[in-house]
């Protein structure tokens, strides 16, 4: 039987979870965007504030253990992001969501059964589902 590092595992999970487009664009300039976008905009919003929500709480279980946060830095990549559609946009969080879910069920899978973690961690991996659901739904509308 292996071992699980929780904290390295937990702390994972918030820098997925703090380092998301979504919360990129939750930071940056909104001024670009038309007054069309306001479901789309609406939509990230929600999907950063509730991520910004499992920060806290994974955050919380991880200064329980004594341990330090690690809250990850954003990809370069997003850097080059701004002054873009909001159409383009949501196309990439929808990109970034999919990789997102598959990391978060990966470091889901690897916490022990029966825990606060693995119950918090399994929580997540429901909501990413959500998000990449309240994404895509903003395409085919």
């Amino acid at each position: 039987m292996t071992l699980v590092d929780s904290t390295a595992v937990l702390n994972r999970l918030v820098a997925i979870h703090n380092r998301t487009l979504p919360m990129y664009l939750a930071n940056s300039t909104r001024a670009w965007f038309s007054q069309d976008d306001t479901v789309a905009r609406e939509t990230l919003d929600a999907i950063a504030a509730d991520q910004q929500a499992t920060v806290a709480r994974l955050s919380q279980m991880v200064m329980d253990q004594s341990q330090a946060v690690t809250m990850g830095s954003f990809p370069m990549e997003f850097t080059s992001l701004h002054d873009l559609s909001l159409d383009y946009l949501v196309g990439r969080a929808i990109e970034w969501q999919r990789r997102d879910q598959s990391l978060i069920e990966a470091a889901a899978a690897e916490l022990d059964a029966d825990t606060d973690e693995k119950a918090l961690a399994e929580k997540a991996v429901g909501a990413a589902k959500g998000h990449l659901e309240s994404l895509t739904e903003l395409v085919s509308n």
